[in-house]
């Protein structure tokens, strides 16, 4: 949870809250998750398709970083900073 508090904290208690419960759906907050769908770790972000946004995050190698606790965390923060929550509907 200290990675989402560290990433997330900049949006507000609400979105933080938020935050925590879509990796909780997503991946029970493990980063070793992946779907059949090419989504992966705690976020569950879809890859390559989002690997701009892991560039972004500071992880330019998605591909090695696909199940890392603070990529995912990073790149999922700032993926919400450009689109909201609309890439975590069910």
């Amino acid at each position: 949870m200290n990675l989402i508090h560290e990433h997330w904290d900049r949006f507000g208690p609400e979105v933080v809250n938020w935050a925590i419960g879509i990796a909780w759906r997503e991946s029970n907050c493990r980063p070793d998750v992946a779907s059949p769908t090419g989504c992966y770790s705690i976020f569950q972000m879809a890859l390559p398709l989002h690997k701009g946004i892991y560039a972004a995050a500071g992880y330019p190698d998605w591909y090695a970083a696909r199940y890392d606790a603070r990529a995912s965390v990073a790149a999922a923060a700032l993926l919400y900073a450009s689109s909201g929550s609309s890439p975590w509907r069910l």
